[in-house]
This record gives C-alpha cells, sequence and structure tokens, in this order.
C-alpha cells in the first residue's frame, strides 16, 4: 500500500520538486505576511511520510522525491532574508527542522542540514536552553516539533544549546505541564501557571498529536540516558493517550481526551 501511495505522490510531484495539495500560492502569501494557515504543516508531513517510507521500507522512489521536495523549500527559503524569515517562523511550520536534520543525516547532504537549521525557532529554543519557561498560553503541538528539531542538531552537531533546550522542555512539560495520565495542553495550548493544571481541565485537554510529539522526544531523549522516568512517562502517556484514542470497535479517532469531571469521550471519524 505504502508503494502505492508513493508511485501516485510522484506522478503529482512537480518538476521543480514541489509537492503539495495546494498551489504555491500559499507560500507566496507566508512569504508577504498575508493571512494563510500553515503551509509548511502540511508540506512537512507529505515530506516526513515519504523519508519513511525509504527508511521503514526501503522505498528508493521515496527517498528521492523528499529529496526534490527539499530541494525546492531551499531554492524557496534562499532568497529571504533572516530578518524576514524569523517573521515567518511565527506560523506553524510542523516538524520541518527535525525531517530536513534527518534527511540531512540518511543521505549525507549538508546542505539539508542547513536549512533545518533555518527552521530552528530562536525565539521559542533560546528561553528552553536557558532554562525559562515562557511556554504560558502557548501552542502546544506547534512547538513541541521545534524541539524534537533541536534534539536532532544535538545528535548530529553536540550543540549543548540544543541538548539543554531539547531536556529542560522535556522536564518542563512532563514534570508541571501535564495531567496525571501523561498528556499535556488544554484546547491545545499550555493553559496556566505550571504546576498548577486543576483549573485547566476541561473538553479540550489532553490534544493527541501533542502526545505523539512528546513519545517522538521521550525516545530520543532515552537513546541519551535511558533513565527509569523517560520511560515512565512513555508507558504512562501511550497506554492513557494513545491507545484508548482509537475505538476498537469500528477504528473511529479521539483529537482530545476529555478530563472534565463527568466528561465523556468523542469518537469520530
Amino acid at each position: 500500500r505504502g508503494e502505492r501511495l508513493v508511485t501516485g505522490l510522484a506522478a503529482c510531484q512537480r518538476p521543480d520538486g514541489y509537492l503539495s495539495a495546494f498551489p504555491t500560492e500559499l507560500f507566496d502569501r507566508l512569504r508577504n505576511h498575508q493571512r494563510v494557515w500553515a503551509p509548511f504543516y502540511t508540506y512537512h508531513k507529505i515530506m516526513a511520510g515519504l523519508l519513511d517510507s525509504y527508511t521503514l521500507a526501503g522505498n528508493a522512489q521515496a527517498l528521492r522525491m523528499a529529496r526534490r521536495m527539499a530541494d525546492w523549500t531551499h531554492a524557496y527559503a534562499a532568497p529571504i532574508s533572516d530578518a524576514e524569515w524569523r517573521k515567518m517562523l511565527e506560523t506553524e511550520f510542523g516538524g520541518m527542522s527535525d525531517t530536513l536534520y534527518e534527511l540531512s543525516q540518511v543521505t549525507g547532504e549538508p546542505s539539508y542540514a542547513e536549512l533545518a537549521h533555518r527552521f530552528d525557532h530562536e525565539r521559542i529554543l533560546a528561553p528552553l536552553a536557558a532554562g525559562r519557561d515562557e511556554l504560558t498560553n502557548v501552542h502546544g503541538n506547534t512547538n513541541v516539533p521545534k524541539v524534537l528539531g533541536a534534539a536532532r542538531r544535538y545528535e548530529m552537531t553536540g550543540d549543548d544549546a540544543s541538548r539543554a533546550a531539547a531536556e529542560y522542555f522535556w522536564r518542563e512539560i512532563t514534570g508541571r505541564r501535564s495531567y496525571a495520565t501523561g498528556g499535556s495542553t488544554s484546547d491545545e495550548s499550555w493553559r496556566g501557571t505550571p504546576g498548577n493544571l486543576a483549573n485547566t481541565l476541561g473538553a479540550y485537554t489532553q490534544e493527541t498529536c501533542v502526545s505523539y510529539n512528546m513519545l517522538k522526544l521521550t525516545r530520543r531523549l532515552f537513546t541519551w540516558s535511558p533513565d527509569a522516568p523517560l520511560a515512565d512517562y512513555y508507558e504512562r502517556t501511550y497506554f492513557n493517550g494513545i491507545l484508548p484514542t482509537q475505538h476498537p470497535a469500528d477504528g473511529e479517532k479521539l483529537y482530545y481526551l476529555p478530563l472534565a469531571t463527568g466528561y465523556w469521550k468523542q469518537f469520530g471519524t
């Protein structure tokens, strides 16, 4: 099935490498600071899937396609100044840094790592590296992938600040911004002050996307230091925040896991 998906997407990829479900006009809007929702966020999902198709299933065509997508991104970003680029990073861009760093590791091509570094969002990462929690009312799943990118950067370059950011973020989220279930965020953001989550319980707690990406981060940190708290958090979040979000009878899914008193799961297609 994966091979069929890759073949179908290959028929859609443009000669310049662009591959998405929407026209490049949305990237024009992003560059011009016009209203647009997250073109790089969705672009990343396709590129990450193609890279997974290669690393997990050995599909060489998928790797070529992912490289061409990265090449289009490089051509798009190249003429944009760093100052303008920093403004553009305020729009959600998913795991572009993480995937581009991985693509560089897989291919041995340093230009992909250089491109990934442009997606390292210092407004978020610098306070984390300094041990400061500036996450109150910050959107959760926009930013966990940025920390995944920092973790990958540390693995590739040994950059101490990137490791510090990843480790502090993990401790802060799991220790003071997560519920007993291991999940995090309320209505997609980190509400309230760290360690005081009672008044954030509601119908829209524990977005599944955040749990998924926090588990990815936990796996990376466990390879650095296989400590019990990492494994305990992984087990708790996996059993409370991933497995119960798919209905066993028909496969319907949850977006949120409600933690409000007396609330119930809302499964849907």
